[in-house]
Formats: structure tokens, sequence, C-alpha cells
């Protein structure tokens, strides 16, 4: 540990072998609370690279609780957060448009780091029971199209880092390896992180980690999300293909540009209250960017050829009551003895 970490104090980078070596001396608890603290400050220092992220969501995927989904183009959307605009939870609810679109999602998430609201808080807040059982879990992906996979009930080990990055308080690989390792083990994937040099980050680290195909999003405004205030710039990893980068605009999801206070959050019962408006089918400024990051899951998951396509059957899972209905079973599912 101590030789890993003067490596990086000296600016040099870890291999993949070195940094999944690292994180399985954190994960199985030989790891002091300094050494892992002093890690993470290394790492942030010289800066993250690719090699270094997939060593470590390697070994987090090894030591985490695992689950099988049988539907091999299920997806996960979440965002890496920190981008500190204060808005609602966007993805949380995009998962549930998708899911009535006819898309397996597998989602993994966490209580709220930086907002009032994580994903787990708003879920709670809406009823859904995120501490129930894998099998629970699995079932719910299985018959419902949805479920949500609480990041610690799933990853035990990472309890040995708990301390030091509370303490410390500042973003590190920590916060960027979450979206990349679901339990579930889901080939694709909708993520949004908070800058263009992260979104270059996570597009190597998921060709490595052999996805069938992801799409990585960051906003001109700042937003983890699909934007609908101005253009975001996407970054789409295919199996065995080059990987694309190009840039939407509201336009393309057939919407005009809203501004960046229409999309504001509160706390967990505020933000659930928005989200079951937009499931309700009432028309907003919130729901349409919900449409616009559904449109570009349902297009991951191949259920779109088109992120036109992806809007359309958004927009139909939303009127017709299924992206509802799917967050009323998951509730049913959840709560169940």
């Amino acid at each position: 540990m101590k030789t890993h970490i003067e490596k990086c104090l000296s600016g040099e980078h870890l291999t993949i072998g070195e940094a999944s070596s690292v994180m399985d001396t954190i994960m199985t608890g030989q790891a002091t609370d300094s050494q892992i603290a002093g890690l993470m400050v290394a790492l942030r220092a010289k800066g993250e690279t690719i090699d270094e992220l997939v060593g470590f969501a390697r070994t987090m995927r090894e030591h985490a609780v695992k689950m099988t989904i049988h539907d091999p183009d299920a997806i996960d959307m979440c965002g890496t957060g920190g981008d500190g605009l204060g808005t609602f939870n966007i993805s949380t609810v995009a998962s549930f448009v998708a899911a009535g679109a006819g898309v397996t999602v597998a989602k993994h998430g966490n209580r709220s780091v930086s907002s009032l609201s994580g994903s787990a808080d708003v879920l709670t807040a809406l009823g859904v029971n995120v501490q129930c059982t894998a099998e629970t879990v699995q079932a719910c992906i299985d018959r419902i199209g949805i479920g949500f996979l609480f990041a610690p009930l799933y990853h035990p080990a990472m309890k040995y880092a708990a301390k030091p990055r509370a303490e410390l308080g500042v973003r590190s690989i920590f916060n960027m390896v979450g979206p990349l390792t679901n339990p579930a083990g889901v080939k694709r994937q909708l993520v949004g992180v908070y800058h263009s040099g992260v979104a270059h980050l996570f597009s190597g680290a998921l060709q490595k980690l052999d996805v069938e195909k992801a799409c990585i999003v960051y906003s001109d405004d700042g937003m983890d999300e699909v934007t609908l205030s101005g253009g975001t710039v996407v970054h789409e990893v295919n199996k065995n293909s080059p990987l694309r980068e190009y840039h939407v605009r509201p336009e393309d999801f057939g919407f005009s540009t809203i501004s960046l206070e229409s999309l504001h959050g509160g706390d967990k019962n505020a933000n659930a209250g928005i989200a079951l408006n937009i499931l309700k089918g009432e028309s907003s400024p919130a729901r349409n960017v919900v449409i616009a990051n559904a449109a570009l899951g349902i297009y991951v998951a191949g259920k779109a050829k088109t992120i036109l396509e992806g809007t359309q059957k958004a927009v139909e899972s939303i009127d017709s009551g299924k992206a509802l209905e799917k967050l009323q079973k998951l509730i049913q599912y959840t709560d169940l003895p």
C-alpha cells in the first residue's frame, strides 16, 4: 500500500493490476484509514486514469453481492452526482419512464452524498422499500422490469473506506467507481458525469470493462444528465467499435430550450412530489427533461434506433400510464413480507 501511495505522490500512474491490488487491500480491511485517505488524495492530486478506474471497478465487482438477471439488454441509468446544481432526481424518474417503454432497468444507487436527495432517498419517500433482499429485487426486475439495488447492501466491503471518505469530504475515485459496479452486471448503461475529463475516463473504462453499449453524458450547463437548457455532449461506447462523440440539443428530442432553474428540486419529499406529477402526466419543463433522459436510455437499451424514436416511446410510456404503473408495482412488490 505504501509503495503505491508513494508512486502516486511522485506523479506516476498505477497499472490495472496495481489498482486492483490496492482496492483488494482496502476491501479486505488490510489498509488503515490514514492509508486510504492518503491514496485518495494522491490519486486526486495527480489525476485518476482509465486503468486505475478499471482496476478499482474490477475488484469492487469481485467483492460485490452478485445478482443474475435474465435480460441481456437490461440497463442502469445513473449519474455520478456532485454537479451541485440542486436539480430533482431526473435519472430516477427517467428509469420508470424507460421501464414503461419496455426497457429492463436495474438501477444502482445510494442515499444523498452532495445533494438534498439521492435516488434511495426519493424512492423511500415514494414508498419503495430500498432495503429489501436481493432475491426480492431480482424478482422485481424479472417480473416488473425494474428494481433498485441499494449500493450499501451489495458492496458491504466498502465499509472500510467509509470513515476516511466521510472525514475527507472531497470527491475521489470512489465517487466515480460506483456507476461502474452494478451488481446485476448490466452490459448497457446511461451514465451522467459532471465534467468532460470524467466523461473521457468513463468511456475508456467502460470499453475495457466490456460493455455492449453505453452513453456517457455531460451538459454545457454542468448537469450530470441530458439537459434541455443548452447542449449535451454524448460519448457513445459500442462493443468492438470506435468511440463516438457528438452533441445533442433540445430540438433533437423535439423540445424547445428551458431554464435550468425550472429543474430545481428540494428535499426527498419535494422531489417525490415532482416525480409523481411527471409520472401522472403533468406538463412541465421537468417532464420534458425526464423524457429526454429516458429517450437516451431507451436508445441505449436497443429499444429505439434513434433518439427521436426514443423520445416518442418515452412520451407514450408516460401518457399511457405505464411509467406510473411501474412505480406502483415496485412499491407493492417491495412492501411484500
